[in-house]
């Protein structure tokens, strides 16, 4: 088991205890809180400090035209580098007609060199409509290559939020936990007094885990069963309804064990905030540790547990 002592205070501007803030936060104006979906509808995630997004794109592409003749309604889109052994990536956004929107680290000079493994963007604006999502090592400054094989056909409804992660290992696996592009959708509104909380397996490594609160025997499960790629069943409804949550200590375990694979003490979540927390790395903790990265989906806010 791994134990880590530290404080998760989800605040908008600041991180408290040991954990490491992983961001790339582009110029713009903050983002809003608008509902997307549910559970994920195919492959993998990584956030970061963020005050919202500007444009990621033209004024057309892909876009889905605005009421009298105006510009394009946009989606809000995230992306999120959590393959283990992959290199700096990037990732380009191909309509099916118009010009592609990206690289979108390069074009946006969000990241120098690519997003590193846990590296995520905040949510970008990007005009609503069908596109491939193709991930490109980060080498190029067009949408031509080098690309890795992993694609995503993804269709972005206007007003909505969506999370794309680069999951899986790029050597060694096959199957659904290979390299692959992975979409979630994201429901980003708060409920006053409350915290919204979601949790989503990418440990590679092992079929199904469990995330609870305490460790060992007073392991109390709030996310039981949950494969990898898929999202927690709370109730029917991806997201845990909860009251805000002081000094608790969170454990994560594979389903139907009773020893912990990773336990984070000190925990604090106050009210009115959306998190999603991925189960990330390997299980036999190879090329990367066992890890939980939380990231608060109000603003793009992310941090790792525990730090490096």
């Amino acid at each position: 088991m791994h134990r880590a002592s530290a404080s998760w205070s989800f605040v908008f501007a600041a991180i408290l205890g040991c954990g490491e803030e992983s961001s790339v936060e582009p110029s713009g104006g903050s983002g809003g809180q608008n509902p997307g979906g549910e559970a994920p509808s195919g492959g993998s995630s990584s956030g970061g400090n963020s005050t919202g997004g500007n444009s990621a794109g033209g004024s057309s592409s892909g876009g889905e035209g605005g009421g009298g003749g105006g510009a394009p309604a946009d989606a809000r889109f995230r992306f999120i580098h959590l393959s283990p052994d992959g290199p700096a990536v990037d990732l380009c956004l191909v309509p099916a007609q118009g010009a592609p929107i990206g690289p979108l680290l390069e074009n946006l000079s969000l990241e120098p060199g690519g997003l590193g493994y846990l590296g995520a963007t905040s949510y970008l604006d990007v005009p609503a409509g069908g596109y491939q999502a193709v991930l490109l090592e980060a080498a190029g400054t067009d949408c031509d290559g080098p690309a890795l094989p992993a694609q995503l056909d993804l269709q972005l409804e206007a007003d909505s939020s969506t999370t794309v992660v680069a999951g899986g290992m790029v050597a060694g696996s096959v199957g659904e936990q290979a390299l692959q592009l992975i979409r979630y959708s994201d429901d980003t509104a708060a409920i006053t007094g409350k915290v919204r909380q979601r949790f989503i397996n990418l440990l590679v490594g092992t079929p199904a885990l469990s995330l609870g609160q305490n460790a060992g025997k007073n392991f109390v499960p709030l996310f039981t069963d949950v494969a990898y790629s898929q999202v927690g069943d709370a109730g029917g409804e991806p997201y845990l309804v909860t009251d805000p949550q002081s000094n608790i200590e969170l454990s994560l375990r594979a389903t139907g064990s009773t020893a912990d694979l990773l336990t984070v003490g000190g925990i604090f979540i106050p009210a009115n905030e959306v998190i999603t927390s991925f189960a990330v790395g390997n299980l036999d903790q190879q090329p990367a540790p066992i890890k939980v990265l939380a990231c608060l989906d109000t603003s793009g806010f992310c941090i790792e547990f525990p730090a490096d």
